[in-house]
């Protein structure tokens, strides 16, 4: 099981990408979207953020989506990035290994320095700079083709000493396990969304009573469970509808609907249009 720990000395992960920031890239892995077409992933295998993975020491093995479900391993001088919504995998590595991720939430910046079966974490006080966003846009809509690698590998690198640069001048506030908790119920969310869900279920997920659940979302997230749960489904629903070549029936089962029906009036509840005519408007 992998131990989370809040750390509020970030030299930690400030070495660790000023070492990372050093290295000269050979080669630079990209998780995609999944394209659907063989149903290959489930939604819980995306990730719904932009990060950067890179291995210090050991062998990091992962799994990632890029024209299909691959397996490879991290080593030294390779670098990972997913891009929003991505397929990378949970990874697996049998021998001991240290790695440093980069998530970048729309509120913040999430540093993650993994050694083994121990993460810890740090969150920037505000979220990247504009220039960095720009990299952000370049990077997501640039063509995965072999002529666009150079470019993309050095947006990547110069991204990495962004966030280096944004690290060392944070002044952050210490979070705390509540608001861990309230973004690791967001997680499991995503994660399960395909799933039966409820407060209860995703409280014992996260250690918590489901009266605690709640009012971490209302803290943290200005709204009740239960909308906050809509909202998280609705948000897959609009990506499937967008990338995928999915039915409303079969996108309405992914995101955890018991029918299509609760599906199209939920969906026309928070957009005041249905799955179908937001499907058509963007083909347009």
């Amino acid at each position: 099981m992998n131990t989370l720990k809040e750390i509020s000395d970030k030299k930690l992960i400030v070495d660790a990408l000023k070492e990372i920031s050093e290295r000269k890239t050979e080669r630079l892995f990209v998780s995609t979207p999944p394209e659907f077409l063989k149903n290959e992933l489930l939604p819980g295998d995306m990730h719904p953020y932009f990060r950067v993975i890179m291995c210090l020491s050991g062998e990091y093995r992962f799994g990632y989506y890029s024209n299909g479900l691959k397996e490879d391993i991290l080593p030294q001088n390779l670098l990972l990035i997913t891009l929003p919504a991505g397929g990378v995998l949970i990874s697996k590595s049998e021998k001991a290994f240290k790695c440093i991720q980069i998530i970048f939430w729309d509120s913040l910046i999430r540093y993650l320095f993994i050694e083994d079966s121990i993460t810890y974490w740090y969150h920037s006080s505000k979220p990247l700079q504009p220039c960095g966003q720009h990299i952000l846009k370049s990077l997501s809509s640039m063509p995965l083709t072999e002529d666009f690698e150079e470019a993309r590998r050095k947006l990547t690198e110069a991204l990495i000493k962004i966030s280096l640069l944004e690290l060392k001048e944070d002044h952050s506030v210490k979070m705390g396990k509540a608001f861990n908790t309230y973004h690791s119920a967001l997680e499991f969310i995503r994660t399960n969304i395909h799933n039966e869900l409820d407060r209860e279920i995703v409280a014992r997920a996260c250690g918590v009573t489901p009266s605690h659940l709640s009012k971490l979302f209302t803290r943290f997230g200005k709204e009740d469970f239960n909308q906050s749960l809509k909202k998280l489904r609705i948000e897959r629903s609009i990506f499937l509808l967008e990338k995928s070549p999915l039915t409303v029936n079969e996108i309405a089962s992914l995101c955890g609907f018991k029918t299509s029906a609760h599906f199209i009036r939920i969906f026309r509840k928070i957009n005041s249009v249905s799955p179908g005519r937001f499907r058509n408007s963007i083909k347009k």
